[in-house]
């Protein structure tokens, strides 16, 4: 098939044309999103970007995107750094409320065993993350309070959560001296969960992207307050498109990762 990271432009041009209030998602790891609106489109025709753990994706191309010419890597390092440092672990709790999610996180670290919701990926889904033993205490309490499952992640320490503070200051070292372009298209925040206004520390809104909460839940209904009602997901996979279903009602969300799953969203966006 046609790689659609190298044809991204004609692809956004030919949705826009159909579905000109579409909301494009670049995925690129759980967090790795990118919003265009209406009349805009990817104007970028070469994508060079380096994958990496989908915990982690979302914070090495953000930039990207914003007119940069960010290109990975020190991110990374840094991140490796901390996660020996400070090892930890993850979980996904299914089933259970983010409030109470949360709830029971900041009871169990009242105790002194750290321990935070550090992904709001749905409703009914959030990730947490801190010491192996408070991530262990948290899961069997929320399976206690109802919770229909506790996943352990296969991860190799807490991540978005403060034991990646040394990895963030780092980051943000490393790219200070970046110069970061204003968008010309709306563009949503994880980290703060709204439309993003204000360009004028990006590299401290990067990393604290690194070591802060992943805000997908609100940054969805930010959307759709906004009156975006049609979610494309550009990337591999559909982990998005399905986070999307379980999140907001009365919209259409589609997953694109090669030509056979283009012809099948530009049907199923028929109007």
């Amino acid at each position: 098939g046609v790689s659609l990271l190298e044809n991204g432009e004609k692809t956004a041009e030919l949705l826009h044309r159909k579905y000109p209030s579409a909301a494009i998602v670049l995925t690129l790891g759980e967090h790795g999103s990118v919003f265009f609106h209406q009349e805009n489109c990817i104007r970028q025709k070469k994508y060079d970007v380096q994958a990496v753990d989908t915990t982690a994706a979302g914070d090495t191309f953000t930039g990207y995107f914003l007119g940069t010419l960010f290109q990975g890597g020190s991110e990374q390092e840094a991140m490796d750094r901390a996660a020996k440092a400070n090892p930890g672990a993850m979980a996904a709790i299914i089933g259970l409320p983010a409030e109470k999610v949360t709830e029971i996180c900041e009871e169990i670290a009242v105790g002194g065993d750290y321990v935070t919701a550090v992904n709001f990926n749905s409703p009914v889904q959030t990730v947490i993350a801190g010491t192996k033993e408070a991530v262990a205490k948290a899961s069997e309490t929320a399976k206690a309070a109802g919770a229909k499952r506790a996943l352990p992640l296969a991860v190799s320490a807490a991540f978005h959560s403060e034991f990646m503070k040394p990895a963030a200051e780092e980051f943000k070292i490393a790219v200070k001296d970046m110069n970061f372009k204003t968008p010309d298209v709306k563009f949503y925040s994880n980290v703060t969960g709204a439309e993003l206004t204000d360009f004028s520390d990006m590299p401290e809104l990067m990393s604290r992207h690194i070591c802060s909460p992943v805000r997908f839940t609100d940054e969805l209904n930010a959307m759709k307050k906004d009156g975006f009602d049609v979610f494309v997901e550009l990337g591999p996979g559909k982990v998005l498109t399905g986070l999307v279903g379980k999140t907001l009602k009365e919209v259409k969300a589609v997953n694109i990762e090669n030509t056979e799953s283009l012809k099948v969203a530009l049907e199923h966006l028929k109007p």
